[in-house]
């Protein structure tokens, strides 16, 4: 049974009582209600303490979408990854390393492809893909951008 027909059960028990003569039953009904309402509360906030405190989204939603940039053939490895909950939704964050002699006009059209390929998931939402040239040596090399060789 569900609390809102737990709650308007304990109502009715605590309005009968009441009618025939024993007042006790509305107190009694009022704390039953009381502490359903409650109950509800905690598990609503148990089911989405992950989402209202941006928490990072498993590691196999993460690794779908690092698949999705790492595929493009434009993309020789990705680094600075980052993947957490806005609500409901999953924002990304993620840098690709790409050739050095791509134009503005190539690069802005891989940034929208590769934001398009990260939203296909349903739950990915906003979508920040940096492009950085490949070769220069600036970011760590990290195992993430090491595996991530294409």
């Amino acid at each position: 049974m569900e609390v809102s027909n737990r709650s308007t059960g304990a109502a009715l028990v605590g309005v009968r009582g009441m009618a025939v003569g024993f007042p006790i039953f509305d107190p009694i009904a009022g704390v039953v209600v009381s502490l359903l309402v409650v109950h509800q509360g905690v598990d609503i906030s148990r089911e989405n303490r992950q989402y209202l405190a941006d928490s990072a989204p498993p590691e196999s939603e993460q690794a779908e979408i690092k698949q999705r940039i790492r595929d493009h053939s434009a993309v020789h490895r990705i680094h600075d990854f980052a993947a957490y909950y806005s609500g409901h939704v999953i924002e990304v964050e993620s840098h690709a390393e790409v050739e050095q002699a791509m134009t503005v006009v190539e690069a802005r059209d891989l940034e929208s492809e590769l934001r398009q390929r990260v939203r296909e998931i349903d739950r990915a939402s906003d979508v920040h893909a940096h492009l950085d040239p490949a070769g220069l040596g600036e970011w760590k090399d990290t195992a993430e951008s090491a595996s991530s060789s294409a």
